[in-house]
């Protein structure tokens, strides 16, 4: 599998106005629903000048009443509806950027309105597969800490004389925790497949599910490989993100430094800080814009190579996801139809 050539389409996927169009909708949706429903409570709740008269109430020692505290509740309810009310959003932004980088990189062309209600005509499937992937992982995380929790009921029970039992349980929890960080590596790819063959293959999400599972068995080098290709990618971009940052705020600082009184006060330093957040954050909001648009774009350049989608694909690897009926494998397991074919190899099997 030519991965240069993957990266190379993957980058093209940043060409596309609409994904950075589409994206920018999603999340302007997403921060309006914050911003009127946190807004609409913190003006239930008096305005900025009564949180500001209640803040100074608390650290001042006066004893809080639930009456007191029922502008905070609220806030915090507000951002907690906000919340939820987002899931579908973002949902439906997950499965519109796989459906906009598809159809770029197949040549057609996509309206940010028709990525909407792409999104939102799978977005029962994109959130069956999140939801089945996040509790499996959250299950992962729990048995990691089983030997942890052996140890402390251990100790508890026999006091001093469980020491030991919790010494191995913490080797035995950080062990586990090193595998779970393992499993949750490999997961990440295997959801970007099974996703794609929701949203590109048109599949439901128990179909996904089991496609998305066969093909990465079957493609494991092919998917590992990727997966470290396009971590080592984003992990490149976070550090250039990182250090244009650190350089925006060291200037900042040292101009304050430079133009300020020896007498500056901490208002003056707050602002020194809050320009740098000003200039620093459209930067960062643009990283984020660019590492997510990116992300979906090789992962779908990856897919389309792998299922045969892709034109430039001497041969697919197996039957491409526009058939869901059709089965994965005819040949009874180990036998050599059932071996894999690189895309690159027409010939050879492996």
């Amino acid at each position: 599998m030519n991965y240069t050539e993957l990266v190379g389409k993957g980058f093209k996927g940043l060409k596309s106005g609409t994904a950075w169009g589409f994206w920018a909708t999603v999340q302007a949706a997403v921060l309006g629903l914050y911003l009127v429903l946190v807004g609409a409570a913190v003006a239930a709740a008096g305005g900025p000048g009564a949180l500001e008269t209640l803040w100074n109430r608390l650290i001042g020692g006066v004893q809080p009443s639930l009456t007191m505290l029922m502008p905070l509740i609220v806030i915090y309810a507000a951002f907690v509806v906000a919340a939820l009310l987002a899931i579908p959003l973002r949902l439906i932004g997950i499965g519109g950027l796989v459906h906009i980088t598809d159809e770029f990189q197949s040549g057609r062309k996509v309206t940010v309105g028709g990525a909407w209600g792409w999104g939102a005509g799978r977005i029962g499937r994109v959130f069956l597969i999140q939801l089945v992937l996040g509790v499996a992982a959250f299950l992962a995380a729990i048995l990691a800490l089983v030997p942890f929790f052996i140890g402390i009921a251990s100790v508890a029970r026999t006091g001093d004389a469980g020491g030991g039992a919790l010494v191995g349980g913490l080797c035995g929890t950080s062990l586990l925790m090193l595998l779970m960080l393992l499993v949750l590596f490999f997961l990440s790819a295997f959801i970007e497949i099974v996703i794609r063959y929701a949203v590109i293959g048109d599949r439901g999400a128990g179909s996904a599910l089991s496609a998305g599972w066969k093909a990465f068995r079957a493609c494991f080098k092919y998917v590992f490989m990727f997966l470290v290709i396009t971590y080592g990618i984003l992990l490149a971009i976070g550090v250039i993100d990182g250090i244009v940052n650190s350089i925006i705020q060291a200037v900042f600082t040292a101009s304050t430094a430079m133009f300020s009184s020896a007498s500056s006060d901490s208002a003056q330093e707050f602002g020194t800080v809050l320009k740098s957040i000003i200039v620093t954050l459209p930067v960062s909001l643009a990283v984020g814009f660019l590492t997510t648009i990116l992300n979906a774009s090789l992962w779908t350049a990856f897919f389309r190579r792998m299922t045969g989608l892709d034109p430039d694909a001497p041969r697919a690897v197996y039957p491409p996801p526009s058939t869901p009926t059709q089965e994965w494998w005819t040949a009874s397991p180990g036998s050599a139809d059932t071996q894999v074919t690189d895309p690159q190899s027409p010939g050879t099997q492996e």
